[in-house]
Formats: structure tokens, sequence, C-alpha cells
């Protein structure tokens, strides 16, 4: 029986397969279904799945990648988001200080 974050990723895979575009609020679920799991690695791959769907990052999905990168022991990687939130001009909020703090 899949997971919480592999059932999310199979939802989303659906929508797309099925012509859909999926909303910064749909990677933003999935991101935080993987960072929950301590999938790290499949939270950052799905926050630059995100920007090439054309949409933009958002501070919520950005946050959350941090959020499973600190949970994972990927400091590094987590400060690292938030300098690219800046440089993709993605707002900070106090949510993503918390999540870099944090790691």
């Amino acid at each position: 029986i899949p997971g919480e974050w592999e059932r999310a990723i199979l939802l989303i895979q659906d929508c797309m397969q099925r012509g859909l575009s999926p909303s910064q609020t749909t990677f933003g679920k999935v991101i935080n279904a993987c960072g929950k799991a301590g999938e790290w690695e499949m939270s950052l791959h799905w926050l630059w799945n995100m920007q090439s769907s054309q949409l933009s990052l958002s501070s919520v999905a950005c946050s959350a990648a941090m959020t499973a990168c600190s949970a994972g022991g990927e400091w590094q990687t987590a400060l690292a988001l938030l300098d690219e939130m800046d440089q993709r001009s993605v707002p900070r909020d106090v949510v993503a200080y918390n999540a870099a703090i944090s790691a």
C-alpha cells in the first residue's frame, strides 16, 4: 500500500497524463507530502517540476521543500533554496525564514 506521498505523486502524474495542468497549490501539496515522509529529494524534484510546468515558484512550495531538506539533514540545500527564492523573485515570508532557521 503506497504512503501518502506516493499517492500524491500518483495523483499529480495522473492529472498531468490527462492533459490537466496542476496548480501551485497542487504542487505544494505534493511537495509537502514528500517532505512529511522524509523524501526531501522528491520534494525538490516536484519543486523544479512545478517551475518547468510554467508556474511561478511560491513561497509556500519553497518553504515546504526547505522543511523537507532540513528534516533530511540537508541544511546546505535548504539555505541554498532560500537564496534561490531571491534569485527567482519569490517573496520570502516568515515560514520560509523559519524553515531556513530550523535547517
